[in-house]
């Protein structure tokens, strides 16, 4: 009697193994579009981005291009010589 059963839930297996699986039933989801962000110009951001000994080079690949560049006299208060500086600005919405 057990070597009957044994073929027959075998069998029963090896066939139901046979059927096919069920469709997928898949469905793309729906996209979702983000607009990006806007570039906006942060001070502290942009001096956390500055190192020391940086050329002006540098500085304006890291930060863009300026507002506004001025060359002025810097040291005045400093018991060394004065010396020419170059100042650049930069404002809110630029870069």
């Amino acid at each position: 009697m057990k070597l009957r059963v044994l073929p027959t839930i075998g069998l029963s297996l090896l066939i139901g193994a046979c059927d096919p699986p069920p469709a997928p039933n898949y469905q793309a989801p729906n996209p979702t579009y983000y607009a990006p962000p806007t570039p906006s110009f942060s001070p502290g951001a942009a001096s956390r981005l500055l190192k020391q000994d940086m050329t002006e080079e540098e500085v304006v690949r890291v930060l863009g291009e300026p507002t506004t560049t001025g060359l002025q006299t810097c040291g005045t208060a400093l018991k060394s010589a004065p010396w020419q500086c170059k100042t650049m600005e930069y404002t809110a919405g630029s870069q």
